[in-house]
């Protein structure tokens, strides 16, 4: 079953053979500037005997199209913030979507051993709250795809878990070089590392998708 607890450990944390380790601290990366150069001269080109360019162009999305995609964008979550803070100060303050999202993303967060399928952990109040996530407000499904950008601590928590996810890599591959790992253990260590950080990620997806297929 899903819990509120969250597990803050750093290295491999799963049931896996070698031994959690505390959070390390940020490693100062060599920063030099890199770029990348492509062969021009290995493109091919294939003509389009389907559409002419005039086809071609009304179906291209231009730059103003991308600049309007982007002011939707933020239209959309600064109306969400809005209304969710609106509802915050009501009397169905607990049933706000911010408040449903903060609540199962900690508990996808909580889950210290490896989980395929999140709806085997749901209690029936956590189902509950997904079959209702979205409900009938129309507004609310304009916000799939963005539910990090509205619950802001989400967001920050998951770039945070993408720095500390960095550091751990870095910090293995460094161990490997100086003769701490064989190629097997450092291959173990960083998949039991990843899963670690990015396992929340995907079971809160698998939460949302539920929670879509309500509607």
């Amino acid at each position: 079953m899903l819990v509120d607890s969250i597990d803050n450990s750093n290295h491999s944390t799963f049931a896996v053979a070698h031994a959690t380790v505390n959070k390390p601290q940020p490693l100062h990366l060599d920063k030099k500037s890199r770029a990348i150069a492509f062969d021009e001269d290995a493109n091919e080109y294939f003509d389009n005997t389907m559409r002419c360019f005039e086809d071609c162009a009304e179906t291209w999305f231009e730059k103003k199209d991308y600049n309007n995609f982007r002011v939707n964008r933020r239209e959309t979550i600064q109306k969400a913030l809005n209304e969710q803070k609106c509802k915050e100060q009501t009397s169905v303050s607990n049933a706000s979507f911010s408040k449903v999202i903060r609540a199962l993303y900690t508990a996808t967060s909580s889950v210290a051993y490896v989980l395929n399928d999140v709806s085997q952990a749901l209690s029936d109040k956590q189902k509950e709250q997904i079959s209702q996530l979205y409900g009938n407000d129309e507004s609310l499904l304009e916000l799939i795809g963005l539910e990090y950008q509205v619950v802001v601590e989400i967001k920050k928590e998951a770039q945070t878990k993408r720095e500390d996810l960095q550091d751990v890599v870095y910090d293995v591959q460094l161990e490997h070089k100086r003769g701490m790992w064989n190629d097997v253990e450092v291959q173990d260590e960083l998949r039991d590392s990843c899963l670690n950080f990015t396992q929340s990620s995907g079971l809160f997806a698998q939460l949302l998708a539920l929670a879509q297929q309500e509607q």
